[in-house]
């Protein structure tokens, strides 16, 4: 889905939803604008907690005055999120950020920089605590875009499982085998 609000852009990707409560965007979560026209962009299958913040918007410390009415507020760039993206409550992400695909943002973070694929992060800023899986595993998913397919397909081919391999093995057999 693609909406604009006010000076701002957002796409929220097949799968993904935000917890209630409700807001502006009608998906939950709050969206600190500028008119810098920034966007927002959420992949596919996302799953993002009560009170998630997208703070696009900054104000000019090196003026005068930071009040909006003396200082033009300005946005830094984009807020990227990766598909499979898990994002706990009461969560900030800052502007200029991409959250790579399959990484967990653990609740109460602050997003201040880029967060790698499949990375856990917590804190206030943010840090990498571990990664979901190993290297090889990670490097398997990314090549299988398994986020590109419809829901029902993927419950055939058993994403429900408890073992990322046995579904990278089927994924890869299905889709990647064809396509070579």
């Amino acid at each position: 889905m693609n909406y604009w609000l006010a000076y701002m852009a957002f796409r929220i990707g097949y799968g993904s939803y935000f917890s209630s409560p409700y807001d502006a965007v009608y998906y939950g979560g709050n969206i600190i604008n500028t008119n810098d026209k920034p966007y927002l962009n959420i992949g596919s299958y996302c799953s993002i907690g009560k009170n998630a913040k997208f703070v696009m918007t900054h104000h000019d410390y090196k003026h005068t005055s930071t009040h909006p009415s003396f200082s033009k507020t300005f946005s830094r760039g984009h807020i990227n999120i990766g598909n499979d993206v898990w994002i706990g409550l009461n969560v900030t992400i800052m502007d200029n950020i991409t959250i790579g695909d399959g990484a967990v943002v653990g609740a109460g973070s602050v997003v201040t920089r880029d967060v790698p694929p499949y990375a856990i992060v917590v804190g206030n800023p943010a840090c990498v605590v571990k990664y979901r899986f190993s290297s090889e595993i990670i490097e398997r998913f990314l090549r299988a875009k398994w986020w590109n397919h419809s829901e029902e397909e993927l419950i055939k081919l058993g994403i429900q499982s408890k073992s990322p391999t046995e579904f990278l093995d089927v994924i890869e057999s299905v889709f990647l085998t064809a396509h070579s």
